[in-house]
């Protein structure tokens, strides 16, 4: 959870794909399979943990977000990054990557902690082009005017990741 505010830093300075991001293995309280990739794929994608003690159902993991970064990867690599306020309060942050073009965004969301009582995080898109329609599950169709004027709410657990892509439609 430390690498978050990192690579925001990081970010502030250098562009994402001079970012080297691996997905390593934890220590006594190991945080989700996903969360570390969703946080690796922030940047270059590497792995550095012993794979090799990972089980069936966390190499399927593996199989299917390695896919998913490789269709992403030229949004985050070659677009335009966004970093959304952090909330310390709720323990929520968020990058969004905007595609050269404007077609495409990915969103990423983190929750690195639970505090009492909890808060949804908004989160408000920004980078869009105003006319295109873009679609995002599980959220809908709008136009890029209409997402950046519209509150996400999301409400997440503890070390909870999530990514949003949005795709011109």
């Amino acid at each position: 959870t430390r690498r978050i505010p990192m690579q925001n830093a990081y970010l502030h300075i250098y562009p994402p794909n001079t970012l080297e991001a691996w997905v390593t293995d934890m220590g006594a309280v190991p945080l989700p399979l996903s969360f570390r990739f969703h946080v690796s794929m922030c940047g270059n994608l590497g792995i550095g943990a012993n794979i090799t003690h990972w089980n069936d159902e966390q190499k399927a993991i593996a199989r299917q977000l390695i896919a998913q970064y490789k269709d992403i990867r030229h949004i985050i690599q070659q677009g335009t990054v966004y970093r959304h306020d952090p909330n310390p309060q709720g323990g929520y942050h968020a990058l969004q990557f905007v595609s050269q073009d404007r077609r495409e965004s990915a969103l990423f969301v983190f929750r690195v902690h639970s505090p009492d009582p909890t808060h949804p995080y908004i989160v408000r898109l920004r980078g869009l082009d105003d006319t295109v329609r873009y679609a995002m599950p599980p959220f809908g169709r709008k136009s890029g005017a209409g997402w950046m004027n519209t509150d996400l709410q999301l409400d997440m657990q503890p070390f909870e990741s999530q990514l949003f892509i949005l795709r011109a439609e």
